[in-house]
């Protein structure tokens, strides 16, 4: 993501990064996971994948294929951001 121009962030995401940042600012004491037996998917990735989502739409199987996750990881993921407070 510290790759993508502000343009395809923003076309990608549907957000600025500054949004993004602003919202990962608010809601990241929610969706930080413990280190237990893997390292845990980070926070910002967690936001993205759930930005994505909501965004474009996308089949779940389709965002867990580009990002190597399983599909059921990245259906808790999209829960568990957009529910986040």
């Amino acid at each position: 993501m510290q790759t993508y121009s502000r343009e395809r962030f923003k076309k990608t995401f549907r957000v600025s990064k500054t949004t993004f940042y602003y919202i990962l600012s608010k809601i990241q004491h929610g969706i930080q996971k413990e280190f237990l037996v893997e390292e845990p998917i980070s926070p910002e990735k967690r936001l993205a994948i759930c930005l994505y989502q909501l965004g474009r739409g996308d089949y779940l199987y389709t965002i867990a294929e580009m990002v190597g996750l399983a599909e059921s990881t990245v259906c808790k993921i999209v829960m568990e951001v957009s529910n986040a407070e």
